[in-house]
C-alpha cells in the first residue's frame, strides 16, 4: 500500500510540474497572438487619453515637467525613457504597456501559485489576460497597469512569504513525526534487547533442568533395557495388541450391609436334618 501511495504521489507531483509550465506558456502564447491580431486590425493606433503621453514627449528641454509626485510621476518618467528609445510615437508607449501587462500576468501567476496551486493560478492569469476590462489599459497610455504592477508585486511577495511559512511548518511537522517514530523504534529495540537478555538468563536454567531430567531418565531406561535373570528377554518382533478382557456388571447393586454370608447357627439347631 505504501509503495502504491508513493507512486501515485510521484505521478501527481510530475503532473503538477508539467501543468505549472504548460498552462502559463499557453496563456502567454494566447495573449501574444491576441495582441498581434489587435495591433494588425487597429493600425494606426488612436489614443483615447493622451495627457500622460504629451507630458512624456521628448523635446528640446532636458527635463520632464513634474506634474505629480506619486506613482503617476514615475510613470511619466518611464514613458519618457521609452519615447527616447522609440521616438515620439505612441508605439513606444504601447510597448511599455504590453511589457507592464505581461509583468502583471507573471506576478499574478506566481502569487496565486504560492497561495493555491498551478491550475487556479493559470485560470486567474487567463481571466486577467483575456478580460476586456484589463485589455483596454494596454492600448491607453495611462498609469493603471503601472499601479497594478506594484499591487501585484506586493501580492506576489506575500504569497512567497506564505509559502515559505507553510513549508517551514510542514518540515517541523515531519521532523516531529520522525522524532516520534525514532522514539518508538528506540523503545522497541530496548524492549527486544531486554527480552533477549531475559531469554539468555533463562536459557542456562532450562538447559540445566533438561539435563537433570535426562540424567534421571537414563537409569530408568537402562533398568528397562536390561531385564532381570528370571524375566524373559524383550521381543524385538512386532506383537499384536493386547485385547481388553470383557467385564460384566449387574443391574442391581447389593448393599454392603447385606454382603454377609456367614450365618451364625445356634446350639441344638438341626437345620441340616
Amino acid at each position: 500500500m505504501n509503495t502504491k501511495k508513493s507512486i501515485s504521489d510521484n505521478h501527481k507531483k510530475k503532473l503538477e510540474t508539467v501543468l505549472s509550465v504548460v498552462l502559463p506558456v499557453l496563456v502567454f502564447i494566447g495573449m501574444v497572438a491576441y495582441l498581434v491580431f489587435y495591433l494588425l486590425n487597429h493600425s494606426p493606433l488612436v489614443l483615447t487619453n493622451d495627457s500622460f503621453y504629451r507630458q512624456a514627449l521628448v523635446s528640446s528641454e532636458q527635463s520632464v515637467p513634474l506634474v505629480t509626485h506619486d506613482i503617476s510621476g514615475l510613470y511619466v518618467y518611464l514613458l519618457h525613457i521609452m519615447l527616447l528609445v522609440f521616438g515620439n510615437t505612441p508605439f513606444g508607449g504601447i510597448v511599455l504597456q504590453i511589457a507592464l501587462f505581461f509583468i502583471c500576468l507573471l506576478l499574478l501567476y506566481i502569487g496565486m501559485q504560492a497561495y493555491t496551486s498551478s491550475i487556479p493560478a493559470a485560470v486567474s492569469m487567463a481571466l486577467f489576460g483575456f478580460l476586456a476590462v484589463y485589455l483596454q489599459y494596454v492600448f491607453s497610455l495611462t498609469p493603471e497597469l503601472f499601479f497594478m504592477t506594484f499591487c501585484l508585486l506586493g501580492f506576489c511577495f506575500t504569497g512567497i512569504i506564505y509559502r515559505a511559512i507553510k513549508r517551514h511548518k510542514a518540515r517541523l511537522a515531519s521532523r516531529h513525526v520522525e522524532t516520534n517514530v525514532d522514539k518508538d523504534d528506540k523503545k522497541d529495540k530496548e524492549k527486544e534487547k531486554q527480552d533477549k537478555e531475559e531469554q539468555e538468563k533463562e536459557k542456562p536454567d532450562k538447559e540445566k533442568q533438561e539435563k537433570e531430567e535426562q540424567d534421571k531418565e537414563k537409569p530408568d531406561k537402562e533398568e528397562q533395557a536390561t531385564p532381570a535373570p528370571s524375566e524373559p528377554l524383550p521381543n524385538p518382533l512386532p506383537v499384536p495388541k493386547k485385547k481388553s478382557r470383557p467385564t460384566m456388571d449387574f443391574g442391581y447393586q447389593v448393599k454392603e450391609a447385606d454382603m454377609k454370608f456367614d450365618i451364625e447357627v445356634k446350639d441344638g439347631d438341626d437345620f441340616d436334618k
